[in-house]
């Protein structure tokens, strides 16, 4: 699927899933609306992973990484077919007519196979390619030997919360999960928190598998 002399940016499945269940979404949206999840998504997935860093001012057009998704993601909430400002947006469809718009930083693809292909045709020095999902996209992406991380917030919930979409369970004889300071290294973070946060009646932690 990738020729020899393509460079090779991480390949890594990002999912904020409940841990009992592996559900991801429900009706055409994230069933969680939990503030530290989405700084942590927003930082990880726009941050520059090599020695360039923008200034305080960026514009939308401006990005270190990657992230490649599926059609019905990219319309769910709280995308709502708005590419995510910088970073690079590769949607997948079956329809090549689909319409992602007019920004500078989205295209589209008609396959996984196409949307990994561009994306190591495009990607940065030293930046990261983020898969976002949904459901099948994740099926896909798991068997893939490039897919080498998974970064997963595993959310507990005090309270029944209903999932119609979910991702595959993490086969542990594939992937191992890493040490906390693994994670931080990895995401050359050394805040990110260790353990379960609390927001309302969730609890979450920040966890990695690292393909064996």
């Amino acid at each position: 699927m990738i020729s020899a002399d393509m460079k090779k940016p991480p390949l890594i499945i990002m999912a904020a899933a409940l841990k009992e269940n592996g559900g991801i979404g429900y009706n055409n949206a994230l069933p969680w609306n939990i503030p530290g999840d989405w700084k942590y998504f927003e930082e990880t997935t726009t941050k520059s992973y090599g020695d360039v860093v923008f200034d305080n001012v960026r514009s939308s057009t401006d990005w270190n990484n990657i992230v490649i998704m599926g059609r019905r993601t990219f319309e769910a909430h709280p995308m709502l077919g708005v590419p995510l400002a910088n970073r690079y947006n590769i949607i997948i469809s079956g329809n090549k007519d689909y319409n992602v718009g007019v920004s500078s930083n989205v295209e589209l693809t008609t396959s996984l196979e196409e949307a990994i292909a561009r994306a190591y045709a495009l990607s940065k020095d030293d930046g990261y390619i983020f898969i976002l999902g949904g459901e099948e996209i994740y099926r896909q992406s798991l068997l893939l030997p490039e897919c080498t991380h998974l970064l997963i917030t595993e959310i507990h919930s005090s309270t029944r919360i209903l999932c119609d979409r979910f991702i595959p369970e993490i086969d542990p004889k594939v992937f191992r999960l890493a040490q906390h300071e693994e994670l931080k290294t990895f995401l050359k973070d050394k805040n990110i928190p260790f353990g379960r946060q609390k927001y309302q009646h969730f609890e979450y932690e920040f966890v990695l598998y690292i393909r064996k």
